[in-house]
C-alpha cells in the first residue's frame, strides 16, 4: 500500500510547472543570471488529460507489480534454507521436473593449497613426496 501512495505521488508530481527562465553562462546552466548570460529559450507545450492518465495508470501498473515481486521475495525468504539449495549430483536443468529422479553423486575430494615460504639461497630443500598411483 505505501508503494501505491508512493506511486500516485509520484505521478502527482509530473504535473505541468510554470516555465522558469534559464541562463547559460559559458558551459554552465543556472537559473540565476551572470555576467554575459544568454538566455534559452524553453519550448512550453501543455499536457494532454489523455498524457497525465496513462501516466498514472502505468505508476499504478509498476506499483502493483513491485508489491508482487516483494511478496515472491519475502516467500522464497521464508523458506528454510535446504529447500533452496540443490542436491549434489542434481542438475539444473532437472530442477523444473519433478518426475525425473535424483541420482547422487560422490561429491569430489576437496584439495587444499598450502602456501610455503621459498628456501633461501644455500638451503636445501626437502624432498616432494610421490603420489600414489590410483
Amino acid at each position: 500500500m505505501k508503494r501505491l501512495l508512493a506511486a500516485l505521488a509520484a505521478a502527482a508530481a509530473c504535473a505541468p510547472v510554470s516555465a522558469q527562465t534559464i541562463y547559460r553562462c559559458g558551459d554552465a546552466y543556472s537559473q540565476t543570471p551572470c555576467a554575459g548570460a544568454t538566455v534559452l529559450q524553453t519550448s512550453q507545450h501543455p499536457v494532454s488529460p489523455r498524457d497525465v492518465q496513462a501516466t498514472r495508470a502505468a505508476s499504478l501498473r509498476d506499483a502493483r507489480l513491485a508489491d508482487a515481486m516483494e511478496k515472491d521475495r519475502m516467500m522464497a525468504e521464508s523458506r528454510p534454507a535446504s529447500l533452496n539449495i540443490l542436491p549434489v549430483g542434481k542438475r539444473l536443468s532437472d530442477a523444473s521436473s519433478s518426475e525425473k529422479k535424483v541420482v547422487m553423486s560422490k561429491p569430489d575430494k576437496l584439495h587444499v593449497f598450502t602456501a610455503h615460504a621459498p628456501a633461501k639461497p644455500g638451503e636445501k630443500t626437502k624432498p616432494k613426496k610421490k603420489k600414489k598411483a590410483g
